[in-house]
């Protein structure tokens, strides 16, 4: 019964990025930020506490509509976008905590590529097949760790 017992221990999924602080230093400065997997019931639970709103639930379907999709095809959102980003950060990764992941989300030294970085390793390590990850219905998955 070695197999199971192997698979068993095994280690929750990890996704470091790293981030480039200080450019002009030399060599530049950096901070990597490791991502871990939660549980299952952790992550379902984490997910429950930061539903989207109504009136992003509605921009969401207003959205659709004008990109011609068949509202038999319409997706809901998942996940309120203003919060659950920061508590998903904070929740998988153990150098910040919920404060921290709050300034950082708001910070506007950081662009949209840079935070869509950090939550594409969350995402990697908690929905993604190793590898990969998947962007929605239609889309190509994406290779590599998140690791930039």
């Amino acid at each position: 019964m070695a197999a199971i017992d192997d698979l068993l221990a095994k280690k929750p999924r990890q996704r470091d990025v790293t981030i480039v602080t200080d450019p002009d230093s030399s060599p530049p400065t950096t901070v990597t930020l490791s991502f871990r997997a939660l549980s299952r019931d952790q992550w379902r639970k984490l997910i429950e506490r930061h539903p989207a709103t109504d009136d992003q639930q509605n921009e969401f379907v207003q959205a659709q509509q004008r990109q011609g999709i068949n509202p038999t095809r319409f997706q809901r959102l998942r996940w309120n976008a203003d919060t659950f980003p920061p508590a998903a950060i904070a929740a998988c990764c153990d150098q910040l905590d919920v404060d921290d992941a709050e300034l950082l989300w708001a910070s506007e030294v950081y662009t949209t590529d840079e935070l869509e970085r950090l939550m594409a390793a969350v995402l990697a390590a908690n929905e993604s097949a190793e590898g990969t990850v998947v962007w929605g219905k239609g889309s190509a998955p994406t290779l590599g760790s998140a690791t930039s």
